[in-house]
């Protein structure tokens, strides 16, 4: 398993040990190995990366990119690369009244969990995705709330 972690932007501080015992929980706990790339980015990056690899010229919370054809149902090693808004998630746990934490948790699961095989894009895979989600950020002690 091998995690690596880049931090560009200067917004919030980012416990980089911490994250990195949560992405090993995960794997583990889903019997699955990685080579995983994680960055925290502002607003402005996020934004630019979502305009060149998805045409979409809006900030997002996260992009995740597989570096591999991994179908989410093998063994074989997830690849991939997660990027993260901490800008986003900033602004987000403000309107929610939650931690900064949770969110950017969420956004690696999110992430993490695209690049295992899940889905958000109708209305039910987005319900299993979701709840796969609450399911795992509780066992960190987050509690998740979507707004849809």
């Amino acid at each position: 398993m091998k995690i690596e972690i880049a931090n560009i932007q200067q917004i919030y501080q980012i416990n980089e040990d911490e994250i990195q015992l949560i992405i090993k929980k995960i794997l583990n706990d889903k019997k699955k190995d990685a080579e995983l790339s994680i960055v925290f980015v502002n607003d402005e990056k996020i934004k630019e990366l979502n305009n060149d690899y998805l045409g979409e010229d809006v900030p997002t919370d996260v992009l995740s990119f597989p570096l591999d054809d991994f179908d989410g149902k093998s063994n074989e090693k997830i690849c991939g690369e997660i990027i993260i808004s901490v800008e986003t998630a900033l602004h987000t746990a403000k309107e929610m009244n939650s931690v900064v934490e949770s969110e950017i948790y969420l956004y690696i699961v999110h992430g993490l969990l695209h690049l295992m095989g899940y889905d958000d894009k109708t209305g039910k895979l987005a319900d299993i995705m979701h709840g796969e989600e609450k399911r795992i950020l509780s066992d960190f002690g987050f509690e998740v709330n979507f707004n849809t």
